[in-house]
């Protein structure tokens, strides 16, 4: 049986946010979707899975986050 749940990482470790109603005990597989990946199939189909296109945007993210934008040299 397969399901989609959702969750969050905490301490390490993934929550849940709704229980999943399954027994103490019973062995799962996570399979990790980061919301960059979800947008990226969005925007670019079948080119989506690119991985030089990931890079690009984690760079870009990356910059966002701490501030800093590359200078253009002319």
């Amino acid at each position: 049986m397969s399901r989609v749940l959702k969750g969050v990482i905490e301490n390490g470790q993934v929550r849940l946010v709704e229980n999943a109603g399954l027994p103490e005990g019973t062995p799962v597989t996570i399979q990790v979707e980061t919301r960059m990946e979800k947008k990226l199939a969005e925007l670019f189909g079948a080119c989506g899975d690119d991985p030089s296109l990931k890079e690009i945007f984690a760079e870009v993210s990356g910059l966002r986050r701490v501030g800093e934008r590359p200078v253009p040299s002319f």
